[in-house]
């Protein structure tokens, strides 16, 4: 037979598993209600070299610490919103290639929705506006000279990630 102090605890630990669980997974979203936003939009631009006739290689583009990365060999739009949407920290993604000359193309990117169960953490967090400085470029894996640049082109008025 069982005491009513076993039980008062089972209810207990029930109540607090539910509230733990309940705590940790919180969608995250845009607010529906909210109109007439934009999508977060970045232009990547990779520079290469004035003697360099192709560019080789891969290029990392980093996010809170994950890599995503693009060929820059054989680029293109398909590829690039391949690898982006990949990643644990993107939801849907535009992404359009454009060649400009030998030693330059741009990547114009548009984030469409983000993930609603993330894996932010009190290191890395947004809310669906994340800063220009939180993306990087990781050129290890290109030729030599290679280089980048990330340029804001719509970081407001945006379309939200927030706790619904």
């Amino acid at each position: 037979m069982q005491s009513n102090y076993h039980i008062y605890i089972y209810i207990f630990y029930f109540t607090i598993t539910i509230l733990i669980q309940y705590i940790a997974m919180c969608p995250k979203g845009d607010d529906p209600i909210t109109i007439n936003q934009n999508h977060r939009q970045i232009l990547l631009t990779v520079n290469g070299p004035q003697s360099q006739l192709q560019f080789s290689g891969l290029l990392g583009l980093v996010f809170f610490g994950e890599i995503s990365v693009l060929d820059i060999y054989n680029p293109s739009s398909t590829d690039c919103i391949l690898k982006l949407q990949s990643s644990s920290y993107f939801g849907t993604v535009d992404c359009t290639y454009t060649y400009i000359s030998a030693n330059r193309i741009q990547f114009l990117i548009t984030f469409l929705t983000w993930p609603v169960n993330t894996k932010e953490n009190n290191l890395h967090y947004h809310d669906g506006n994340p800063s220009i400085s939180d993306f990087f470029c990781d050129t290890s894996l290109a030729n030599a000279g290679v280089t980048c640049k990330f340029t804001d082109l719509v970081s407001s008025n945006v379309k939200g990630n927030s706790i619904s």
